[in-house]
C-alpha cells in the first residue's frame, strides 16, 4: 500500500466559547502565551513529524504515518495560522489510504517552503545571512556549528538513509550534553531544521544538502 502523510487540523484558536447564554463562560481555559508556539518552534516540531511521516511512507508503514498525523493534529491549536493550512492538508494525505509516495512528498513541500522562510527570517533578525558563501551547501559526517560551519534552515539527506544513520541537534557550547532533538533514522530521507545557537551532529547518514 502506498503511504500517507501527516496533517494538521486547522488552527482553531479556541476563540471564546460560551455557547449558551445562561452562565458566563466560567474560567474557560484559553490558550496562554506559554502554550502558543512561535513560528520557529512550530516548524521545529512540525519538521520532526514530517520526517517521521516521510520515513513511514517509504517503509509503507500506515501506523507510522497515522502517528505523524496525530502529532501534527496535536500541534494545530498552538501553531501560527500560516502553518495550519499546509499542515492540515499534509495530515489529511497521511490519513488517506489511497495516497502514494509522490502525493505525500507534494503535500509536504508547502510546509518545507514555509518553514524555510521562517528560519531565514529569524536568521535575518539575528544578523545572519542564511546562505553565507563560506558555508558549504553539502555536509557529511561530523559536528557542525550553525551559522559558522553550516547555514540555518532545513537540511535533508541527499539519498535514502539506512540502519545506522544517527543525527542530533545540540545546544551550542554544551559539548553535546544538551540534546534538543535526535533520531536513528532508517528508510526515506532524513530532514532537520536548525538555527543559530545550535550544533548539528551526523554519523553514517551520507551527505546532507540545504533544501
Amino acid at each position: 500500500m502506498k503511504m500517507k502523510l501527516l496533517a494538521l487540523a486547522p488552527a482553531v484558536v479556541l476563540a471564546l466559547a460560551g455557547c449558551g447564554a445562561q452562565s458566563p463562560p466560567a474560567a474557560q481555559p484559553t490558550p496562554s502565551a506559554a502554550n502558543t508556539l512561535s513560528a520557529f518552534d512550530a516548524c521545529d516540531e512540525l519538521m520532526q513529524a514530517v520526517s517521521a511521516a516521510l520515513d513511514g511512507a517509504t517503509a509503507a508503514s500506515a501506523t507510522q504515518m497515522v502517528a505523524a498525523a496525530d502529532q501534527i493534529d496535536g500541534l494545530a491549536p498552538r501553531m501560527p495560522a500560516t502553518l495550519t493550512v499546509p499542515a492540515t492538508r499534509f495530515a489529511a494525505e497521511l490519513r488517506n489510504p489511497l495516497t502514494d509516495d509522490e502525493m505525500v512528498a507534494n503535500a509536504a513541500q508547502p510546509i518545507l517552503t514555509e518553514c524555510q522562510s521562517v528560519v531565514d527570517a529569524e536568521s535575518a533578525l539575528q544578523g545572519v545571512t542564511p546562505d553565507q558563501p563560506a558555508q558549504p551547501g553539502v555536509i557529511g559526517d561530523g559536528k557542525w556549528i550553525i551559522g559558522e560551519d553550516m547555514a540555518a534552515g532545513t537540511w535533508k539527506t541527499t539519498a535514502h538513509v539506512v540502519d545506522g544513520c544517527y543525527w542530533a541537534i545540540l545546544k551550542a557550547g554544551t559539548n553535546g550534553t544538551d540534546i534538543i532533538a535526535n533520531d536513528n533514522a532508517a528508510g526515506g530521507f532524513a530532514r532537520v531544521t536548525v538555527k543559530r545557537g545550535q550544533e548539528f551532529e551526523t554519523s553514517d547518514c551520507g551527505e546532507w544538502t540545504k533544501s
